[in-house]
This record gives C-alpha cells, structure tokens and sequence, in this order.
C-alpha cells in the first residue's frame, strides 16, 4: 500500500500508542510477577564453582 506522509504519520502515532500501551502491560505484568510470597528453601545446596 501506498500512501500520502499525512496517512503514514497517522498510522505510525495509532502504532506508538499501542508500542506504549504494550510497554505498560509489560511493566504491570513483570510487577505482578515480583509480588506472589516468597518460599523458604528447606534442602541444603551446594553450589559448584570455578573457584572450588
């Protein structure tokens, strides 16, 4: 499709909205993903390392 600078422009600020609204979700989502209570561990670990 090829269109006017005016149709473009248009469209590329109705596709920054959304790019803005994704970003949000994205944040809400990655927040919400932080909140559920921790659990402690109970085993014992032992982890392996270059430096052993």
């Amino acid at each position: 499709m090829i269109g006017t600078r005016v149709e473009w422009r248009a469209a590329r600020l109705k596709l920054l909205e959304r790019e803005k609204e994704l970003t949000r979700l994205r944040d809400e989502v990655a927040a919400t993903r932080r909140q559920p209570p921790w659990v402690k561990v109970e085993a014992d670990y032992a982890f392996q390392t270059a430096r052993e």
